[in-house]
């Protein structure tokens, strides 16, 4: 299944989109932290998607 597009579960939390074909109206994401602080694994990962540092940051979609 593809992940990338606005027909497919892309996120970690809510979407809301109407139409058809849909467009999207609004996005609230998941995230543990806004930044991860823990020692031993502070690769970004854990950070809110929109965050800096995070690892996910990359791969949002353009239509959020």
């Amino acid at each position: 299944a593809s992940h990338n597009n606005i027909n497919s579960y892309y996120v970690d939390g809510v979407s809301i989109t109407h139409g058809s074909p849909r467009q999207h109206v609004w996005t609230l994401m998941v995230g543990l932290n806004e930044a991860s602080y823990y020692i031993h694994s502070n690769d970004g990962r854990h950070n809110c998607p929109c965050s800096q540092g995070s690892t996910q940051n990359l791969t949002l979609q353009s239509f959020i």
